[in-house]
């Protein structure tokens, strides 16, 4: 089976724990060829937990998590103090 390329852009909404802002920042740019990876670092707070996150899908790169589509939304398990 040959690798497609997808048309869609995907992305990871995030909340920046410093400012609280929502951000969505691009993973999979658009026509890349799938399955494609990429590795997205988050910061924990000091108590070890990681924002609540979304996955994102649109035609067009934007940053404004309100002109995406969300395919799927989850929290993350906390760290431990040897994980950070």
């Amino acid at each position: 089976m040959y690798p497609m390329n997808d048309p869609q852009f995907y992305g990871i909404i995030h909340n920046d724990l410093p400012t609280g802002e929502s951000k969505n920042a691009k993973i999979i740019r658009k026509g890349a060829h799938l399955p494609a990876r990429r590795v997205f670092k988050l910061r924990a707070d000091p108590m070890g937990h990681l924002p609540i996150i979304s996955l994102s899908q649109s035609s067009f790169e934007d940053a404004d998590p309100d002109f995406v589509n969300r395919v799927w939304e989850g929290k993350l398990q906390p760290l431990t103090p040897t994980q950070k």
